[in-house]
């Protein structure tokens, strides 16, 4: 028994290792087209700031965890433009303009990844000690009344779905407002953005016979134990009686 879960431990941990090389060769790729852009753009050396930066700063957070697959790497800039760097101009927002896209795609085929392997390895997982802890009436009771008031499995998934069409709607969002080619997106000495027409996130749980009929099952086996637990209570106390 003890070999069998450690080979489903190694498998599991196997699979991680293999997700998270796939991740970091999506980052990898990104990272190699934005160097060759930047050494063949009009703008000399690789390093924006160098040519543009007056004051204010910058930096670039890497996030890597390779237990949950997490990575992202993104660049943060809160600058002033030298005077006479505003020549320059039109090749940065050149340069936004092909990163961030790009950027985005990265993103996206990272979550498309972590995803997979997460729901293989973990979620898989989490269904199956679910259904073992089903021959408890009290377990049985805490997913009935989870999913009574949507904080089950299935209300945190469309949670999580309405997240990633709030993300895409933000995209969009960036696109017809052309964010990416605007000074705006890389320095602060042109004023405050508006954001009064951001798109505002909004959740709104499913209606509640959605949640009845996750619950239904729990409870329908609830009230047949129920059930069965009179009856026998029933027929023990008619044979004292007799």
């Amino acid at each position: 028994m003890q070999s069998l879960e450690n080979g489903k431990q190694a498998r599991s941990a196997s699979q991680l290792e293999s997700s998270y090389h796939e991740i970091e060769q999506i980052w990898e790729s990104f990272e190699r087209e934005r160097m060759d852009f930047l050494r063949n753009d009009e703008i000399e050396g690789e390093d924006l700031n160098t040519n543009i930066l007056y004051s204010g700063s910058s930096g670039a957070p890497h996030i890597s965890d390779p237990t949950t697959l997490r990575y992202s790497k993104a660049e943060m800039r809160n600058i002033r433009i030298k005077p006479d760097a505003e020549p320059l101009m039109p090749h940065v927002k050149a340069y936004f303009q092909f990163s961030e896209p790009r950027r985005i795609r990265a993103a996206e085929r990272t979550w498309q990844i972590r995803q997979k392997a997460l729901n293989h390895i973990y979620v898989r997982k989490a269904n199956v000690a679910k259904n073992l802890m089903r021959f408890s009436p009290a377990a049985m009771y805490d997913f009935a009344t989870e999913a009574w008031a949507g904080t089950d499995f299935h209300g945190i998934e469309d949670f999580i779905t309405t997240v990633q069409r709030y993300r895409q709607t933000i995209i969009d969002y960036f696109y017809d407002k052309k964010a990416f080619s605007s000074r705006k997106w890389f320095a602060v000495d042109q004023g405050e953005v508006d954001w009064s027409d951001l798109p505002q996130f909004s959740y709104r749980r499913k209606d509640i016979w959605n949640s009845i009929q996750h619950a239904s099952s729990d409870i329908a086996c609830l009230l047949l134990i129920n059930v069965v637990l009179f009856m026998m209570t029933f027929l023990i106390f008619v044979r004292q009686e007799v």
